[in-house]
């Protein structure tokens, strides 16, 4: 049922970030390893084996089977692709490593890349809690992978984090990846009183103007219902936000805003999708979509609406109000996503580097290489000047 809440000021005093915990020691014997690539996502096998490694391995919500059978079985065929998964297997016959890809032809280029299709924060491996690499093993695996994949012109792997879980991730570990000047902000909320930063101190006193101006509600869906009310002003606002700036909302995309649909539809009820939003007379005036796994929230859509609301800052309250719940319900890390974004920094959390690779496998295939180093220089050179910086964000609106 749709609760309402508050910003909470009684937490506990401001704490360092916990410390990640070490990966054990000892790498993966990668001659020992099966590898096997998948095609049919109707397959049992492929699914039994992606059950049993997230039940014990390690990965983030994006590979979780909750959101990656959707988007492989019906995302990716609709925006024109083709789903590929690779899975590794010890010689015990226990999965080690799975890592979905997507083919699909970009300029008339045959490109493989991590499923993502711009839509996760993190792109990477499943990895079983024993399967760690360095640097020599990983160059090991990775041979052993492009051999078994499908003819392509180009392999391209972003949004990479280096670690998955307390594991070093191998592909991140290549020769050649490299930062690609995009960050997510990750902040701590175990032990930390969340109250303390710039970010809340300005959405309390905005929320209590709001307050006094109005019937105000935080409200927190969980039946499809409410989701539904949600998202539809989520698609909305972000549909009248790109037209402002000149461009369209992937969410207006049938397969795209269906996809997140249906999975606010199976996940609102148990907790794994979190929908939050602020309510002001009867008006929704800011959403914020993210998922919830393993003690950690993950921030993927935020929307705001109405120029009359500006003032009070609806999608900088919303997500206050949205960190308050989450820690009340007792998770430690609130993840705000992908973005270099100046809000972002308020909330005291620490950047983490998101790493890209690119692999020409034909002539052709070098133009990817290319292009990739061209945007990272972009990037690298718009962080060295600031200004420059917010004014491209305000054009592209990011």
């Amino acid at each position: 049922m749709m609760t309402e809440g508050a910003v909470r000021l009684d937490l506990a005093d401001f704490a360092a970030e916990p410390a990640w915990s070490a990966a054990p020691a000892g790498a993966v014997d990668v001659g020992q390893l099966a590898i096997e690539v998948h095609t049919d996502m109707a397959n049992p096998a492929l699914w039994a084996a992606w059950d049993r490694l997230e039940q014990s391995g390690s990965l983030s919500v994006f590979q979780t089977r909750f959101f990656m059978q959707p988007f492989l079985t019906e995302l990716v065929p609709a925006s024109r692709a083709a789903p590929i998964v690779v899975t590794v297997h010890g010689a015990d016959g226990r999965p080690q490593v799975i890592v979905p890809f997507v083919m699909r032809r970009v300029k008339g280029l045959r490109k493989i890349e991590l499923a993502d299709l711009d839509l996760c924060d993190y792109a990477a491996p499943l990895l079983a809690r024993d399967a760690v690499f360095d640097h020599a093993s990983a160059v090991q695996l990775w041979r052993r992978i492009i051999a078994k994949l499908p003819v392509a012109d180009a392999i391209t792997m972003k949004k990479m984090p280096p670690t998955v879980g307390n594991l070093p991730n191998p592909l991140a570990l290549l020769p050649g990846v490299a930062a690609m000047g995009v960050t997510t902000a990750v902040v701590p909320m175990a032990g930390v009183d969340i109250t303390r930063t710039g970010a809340y101190k300005d959405a309390a006193g905005k929320i209590r103007k709001m307050k006094k101006a109005g019937d105000y509600r935080f409200l927190v869906a969980g039946n499809a219902a409410e989701a539904d009310r949600l998202i539809d002003a989520m698609i909305l606002q972000r549909r009248v936000r790109c037209a402002e700036l000149g461009q369209t909302s992937n969410l207006d995309e049938p397969h795209i805003g269906g996809f997140f649909r249906d999975l606010a539809h199976r996940g609102c009820a148990d907790g794994r999708v979190s929908l939050t939003a602020i309510e002001l007379d009867g008006t929704l005036i800011a959403v914020i979509y993210g998922f919830v796994h393993r003690g950690r929230w993950n921030g993927i859509v935020t929307a705001m609406g109405g120029e009359e609301y500006r003032r009070y800052s609806p999608g900088l309250c919303n997500m206050v109000e949205t960190q308050a719940h989450w820690k009340a319900a007792g998770l430690d890390v609130f993840d705000i996503g992908v973005g270099n974004l100046h809000y972002k920094e308020r909330f005291d959390g620490r950047q983490v580097d998101l790493f890209e690779y690119q692999q020409p496998l034909t002539t052709r295939g070098r133009i990817v290489a290319i292009e990739a180093r061209l945007r990272r220089s972009i990037r690298h050179y718009l962080d060295l000047h600031p200004e420059l910086n917010r004014r491209v964000r305000r054009v592209v609106g990011k």
